[in-house]
């Protein structure tokens, strides 16, 4: 049971020698801390120290004095929240060493009190400024039944991103809690109202635990908090997990105005979040950005901000199922925004359905937001991919050639998505509005040419853009963004769906060319009027495409080519075959992987080959040599 003691004034104040004093002591003691009062600079120690006599030694150590200068310290009844008569006086602190030292032996009406019973008192210590300024408190500390255990959490006010308050939970050793309310800056002069309300800031609630009024010169607030205003008991462990928050009203008189607001408990943010953009869509032209934020008890608070909005609108927005390109139904309703601000903040806990949904898995839904014109009209006007349809930053990106006299060229890129799937975006120059043109992945390269094994969207002439979503090929088989950008493919556009000529194509995958080449020389042999060069070029699989160009070649020349062992003037047999340089346009392509025996044959593998390159005049002619030419190691 705690022990009060009402009683008038009495301090014995001893001075011996120091080794008498430490002779004297049991070795039991107790040390409270002295916490800084606001901003005040004061902070410290109280000791209290068992006599053999019963009594006990109070030592004060305080930080922050300044030489000179004498401060009052007393113990009063009841905790520091709420603070009652004047209990004992304790000698000064000196400001010269911060020191104050003051034996207690009995009360103001003869009294005995032991250090047992001391220890145990409910009371509290105040440092206040000076003898004649009472009424400023510098450091306090909570003794006996009110002492803290030194667990503490502190939750930070913010407004635009200035902390403007701070509320510290702190427990006592009797698993209650002590509750300091400070605001930014200290007293305005005004008493201000302040309340635990129920729920999250957003969604607001009554009020569950009432606080006391903030001071109007210190702007503190110290309440014991031991039970809900309906009377319920409630722990320090159980006020941290509290579902609420707090507000801080104008004053007494005006009470619906907020000055400071924000969560407590549960529904504190851990630091974890996610971020999104979202694109415009439409002419309107709104775009902006919506943030996930992970909360202590694992919901969501999500904060949109969008630019473009105009005043006096309301923007219904959704999460809608699968990606922003392949959309899907309303999987999550948000508040709207307010065009005014173009805002919004909602606090999610489940889906639509009732579903319970955490931040983690909010984080990696198979979804994209969707912001419509208001909640009456479902076009859009921005939407952005969420969770696992995000895009990592990885990509690549593959040329397509033109191959007919249309002049349709262009590019395609990969963007591999969180969940390791694709986004298969392709921009095509010369295009025709009205056109609508088929594309597909091709097995082999594009030399060789090969099936259809993965269907894109349909290029729009009129934009000359087509966006697909690539989770799978067309047998069903699941093909990752990894796979995709390693494929033994190539990508081929068709003038429309039901021609499939070629218009434009290009290598993907392990077909795609590194950028490593080397090129050598082919003379003329004899009085051909030929000549010209060849060119390697690697691939990322390591195999080759060697592209022969001739010139002095006849319209109806049909060349055949290869790589024969041996030098040039050594001579040799055929190893390699080459693709017939055709003399129209004096060219030949083709992708070099085996030799005529059937063994691999790379890149580097040609850079230092013993060989040479033969073309012959035709195969009627075939003994009649037109170019040739040293490679590999037979190169100079």
């Amino acid at each position: 049971m705690p022990i009060l003691f009402l009683a008038s004034i009495v301090f014995v104040s001893c001075n011996k020698d120091s080794n008498d004093v430490l002779a004297e002591l049991t070795g039991n003691s107790k040390i409270y801390q002295l916490n800084e009062f606001g901003i005040s600079g004061f902070s410290g120690e109280a000791k209290f120290e068992e006599r053999k006599d019963n009594t006990t030694l109070v030592t004060l150590s305080v930080s922050g004095v300044a030489s000179g200068e004498s401060y009052p310290a007393f113990i009063y009844m009841g905790s520091t929240a709420t603070s009652g008569s004047l209990l004992l006086l304790l000698t000064n602190v000196s400001g010269d060493n911060g020191q104050s030292e003051t034996n207690v032996a009995t009360l103001n009406d003869g009294t005995a009190i032991t250090y047992t019973q001391l220890t145990l008192v409910d009371a509290n210590i105040k440092l206040h400024k000076s003898d004649s300024d009472l009424g400023t408190i510098l450091a306090t500390a909570d003794i006996g039944v009110n002492e803290l255990s030194g667990k503490s959490e502190t939750f930070v006010i913010t407004d635009d991103d200035s902390a403007v308050a701070t509320l510290m939970i702190e427990e006592r050793i009797s698993e209650t809690s002590l509750v300091t309310l400070t605001l930014a800056g200290g007293g305005d002069g005004i008493l201000h109202p302040a309340h635990i309300h129920e729920n999250t800031e957003i969604e607001g609630g009554g009020i569950i635990v009432s606080l006391n009024n903030t001071n109007e010169n210190s702007g503190i607030s110290l309440t014991d908090v031991t039970s809900l205003d309906n009377g319920s008991e409630i722990s320090f462990e159980g006020l941290l997990e509290i579902n609420g928050h707090l507000k801080v009203h104008k004053s007494q008189t005006d009470f619906a105005t907020i000055v400071y607001s924000g969560d407590i408990g549960q529904n504190i943010l851990t630091g974890n979040s996610d971020a999104y953009q979202l694109t415009a869509v439409s002419d309107d032209n709104i775009s902006g950005t919506v943030i996930f934020y992970e909360r202590k008890n694992s919901s969501t608070l999500v904060s949109m901000q969008l630019t473009g909005t105009s005043p006096g609108a309301n923007h219904a927005t959704h999460i809608h199922q699968n990606t922003a390109l392949s959309g899907g139904s309303i999987e999550i309703g948000f508040n709207n925004v307010i065009g005014d601000t173009g805002i919004s903040e909602t606090n999610i806990v489940q889906k639509d359905d009732g579903t319970p949904i955490t931040y983690d898995e909010l984080v990696a839904y198979n979804g994209h937001i969707v912001v419509h014109p208001n909640p009456s009209q479902f076009s859009i006007v921005a939407k952005g991919d969420i969770g696992q349809n995000v895009l990592t930053g990885n990509s690549e990106e593959y040329k397509l050639d033109a191959v007919s006299g249309d002049n349709i060229s262009g590019s395609i890129t990969f963007y591999e998505r969180k969940n390791s799937t694709t986004l298969a975006s392709m921009q095509l120059s010369g295009t025709t509005p009205g056109a609508n043109h088929a594309t597909h992945i091709h097995q082999n390269t594009a030399l060789a040419g090969g099936s259809i094994k993965i269907g894109f969207n349909n290029v729009i002439g009129d934009s000359g853009k087509s966006e697909s979503d690539i989770t799978e090929k067309d047998d069903g088989t699941p093909v990752t963004y990894d796979e995709l950008i390693t494929y033994d493919g190539h990508v081929v556009v068709h003038p429309s769906p039901s021609q499939f000529s070629i218009v434009a194509k290009g290598d993907i995958g392990s077909n795609a060319l590194t950028g490593e080449s080397k090129m050598y020389i082919l003379d003329e042999n004899g009085s051909s009027g030929v000549s010209g060069s060849i060119l390697f070029e690697q691939r990322i699989n390591g195999f080759s495409m060697a592209t022969i160009q001739l010139s002095g070649t006849a319209a109806d020349g049909d060349h055949p080519a290869h790589i024969h062992e041996n030098s040039v003037s050594q001579g040799g047999t055929i190893l390699i075959d080459f693709n017939n340089v055709i003399g129209t346009a004096g060219l030949s392509k083709t992708d070099i992987m085996k030799n005529r025996n059937g063994d691999e044959i790379t890149y580097e593998m040609l850079l230092s080959f013993n060989g040479h390159i033969v073309i012959h005049k035709s195969l009627e002619e075939f003994g009649k040599i037109i170019v040739n030419g040293n490679i590999g190691s037979n190169a100079n």
